[in-house]
């Protein structure tokens, strides 16, 4: 476990409550998953796994904390473009003010490659990573579920907070 993807999966969780140990119960099934796989003939990395699933909902958290209305598309496209540093988030994207957070994600705390993947792949099933992800995801919402109302429910979108100082404790 990489002490910097905890740094930021304790920010993401301080700023939007609602998440809060959904990724850590996700990464642990994602991370028992691919053990089973193994035991199968795969070959898969399973703390990898679970380092890359700790940040599976970081778009989530970009577009509900954050307070900028203008994210288009998926919450898996927005976080997978954020932790890689492109499109909207790279230094002349629309959102290069976020770009040196994007940065913040060091690779030598994960396979960037892997974690785009997870994140960006989470709710369509993409083998392996990605469906493994879609699994774990998919079992731990069940948590979410009002069984009275029989809807899954979400939040609204948290106040906007300054990033700054948010993000000043991920090293």
């Amino acid at each position: 476990e990489h002490k910097g993807v905890h740094s930021l999966l304790s920010v993401m969780e301080e700023y939007d409550s609602y998440t809060k140990g959904h990724s850590e119960r996700v990464a642990h099934l994602a991370r028992s998953i691919a053990h089973q796989m193994n035991k199968e003939g795969e070959q898969l990395n399973p703390q990898a796994m679970y380092d890359s699933t700790l940040l599976h909902d970081i778009g989530k958290f970009l577009h509900r904390v954050t307070g900028i209305e203008e994210f288009s598309g998926k919450h898996q496209d927005l976080g997978a473009n954020f932790v890689s540093g492109k499109d909207e988030f790279s230094q002349n994207g629309i959102h290069s003010q976020l770009y040196p957070f994007s940065k913040m994600i060091q690779d030598d705390w994960v396979d960037k490659d892997k974690l785009e993947q997870c994140i960006r792949k989470h709710h369509s099933g993409y083998r392996y990573w990605g469906w493994i992800v879609h699994k774990a995801d998919s079992y731990s919402t069940k948590e979410r579920f009002n069984e009275e109302e029989g809807v899954t429910t979400y939040p609204p979108k948290g106040a906007m907070i300054p990033l700054k100082p948010a993000f000043a404790s991920v090293n």
